[in-house]
């Protein structure tokens, strides 16, 4: 009984100091990796900007009146929720005032960085209604992998955002009728719908002592190869994609 109790509490004093959240990590890597495909999810199209679309366009990153282009396209086509995952705190001219213009729709949002001590924050386009922010910060763990997604947050004022894809769902729920409650069962658990998002704390799962600032949940990954489908920035500022691919996406 003595070995036992020395045994098991050796265990779980080396986990408690974090010794072993490589490994524990590292299996649950493993596991994730041997979960089933769930395939490109239907309720989402991505527009892409490659290399080939730069190129095309002759400019490191699209102008604002193309930008602007996209988005009114992408509009006739009655999509739910457009995600612009751009930063456009700086203009990039021509077509700032038409950008702007597209950007008050309120099935747009817009990307914002809350920064770190590494790097500082970078603002969302001025003028823009906080329901159609998100930040694009990410928990990045000690080995460089993503596990994790922060879904609320604040900035150094203490102004508080919901992250990029939690506004962006939230959007695209809304007309369902689905908003965010707090689980009367739990005070620190959200619901969404009828689906719990379950905070993490300090020492969730593998971890330990992990920074659990905000409210943050374990990423569940759908697919390694596709996630959605994808079209061509360059194709949708030519009008020559399939409206149903945005239809009520």
């Amino acid at each position: 009984a003595i070995a036992t109790v020395a045994v098991a509490s050796l265990v779980l004093g080396v986990r408690q100091m974090g010794w072993v959240q490589r490994f524990e990590l590292t299996a649950y890597d493993r596991m994730i990796q041997l979960a089933p495909e769930q395939g490109p999810d239907p309720r989402l199209l991505l527009v892409g900007i490659s290399d080939v679309d730069l190129q095309t366009l002759q400019r490191p990153t699209p102008s604002d009146a193309d930008v602007a282009k996209v988005i009114e396209t992408l509009q006739t086509y009655q999509p739910r929720v457009i995600g612009l995952n751009l930063y456009r705190e700086l203009p990039q001219d021509p077509g700032r005032e038409a950008l702007m213009a597209q950007l008050q729709a309120p099935n747009v949002v817009v990307i914002m960085n809350l920064g770190s001590e590494d790097s500082p924050p970078i603002p969302p386009p001025p003028g823009i209604p906080d329901a159609c922010i998100g930040f694009n910060d990410f928990p990045i763990d000690p080995d460089g992998v993503i596990r994790r997604s922060l879904l609320l947050g604040t900035t150094e004022e203490g102004n508080f955002f919901h992250s990029f894809a939690f506004q962006t769902a939230l959007k695209y729920l809304a007309p369902e009728g689905i908003q965010p409650q707090n689980n009367p069962a739990d005070e620190n658990e959200i619901l969404l719908g009828n689906v719990p998002l379950t905070r993490l704390t300090p020492t969730s799962g593998g971890y330990q002592g992990m920074d659990a600032g905000g409210y943050q949940i374990l990423l569940t990954y759908r697919s390694a190869d596709e996630v959605a489908s994808t079209v061509a920035f360059t194709d949708v500022l030519a009008g020559t994609i399939d409206p149903e691919l945005v239809r009520d996406k």
